[in-house]
């Protein structure tokens, strides 16, 4: 379940990406940048931090998961 919350943020991000680039090419004024500043690249690090946070948790219970199945 977790890869699959992983794989859906991932790709919405991706995609969310992708649309802001179309709309750049287009929005090449100062206002698009000004919006860029502003509500775009505030997200980009906490994104990267979520994602590799969901990764890291994936694998923690991925081990968790092999440990107690180890014991039983």
């Amino acid at each position: 379940m977790m890869r699959e919350l992983e794989s859906r943020l991932w790709s919405e991000w991706t995609s969310f990406q992708r649309e802001w680039e179309r709309c750049r090419e287009v929005w090449r004024d100062e206002m698009g940048a000004h919006f860029e500043r502003t509500f775009i690249d505030p997200w980009k690090g906490p994104m990267e931090g979520i994602l590799r946070a969901a990764k890291q948790l994936e694998e923690v219970l991925l081990s968790a998961e092999m440990h107690i199945g180890a014991r039983q």
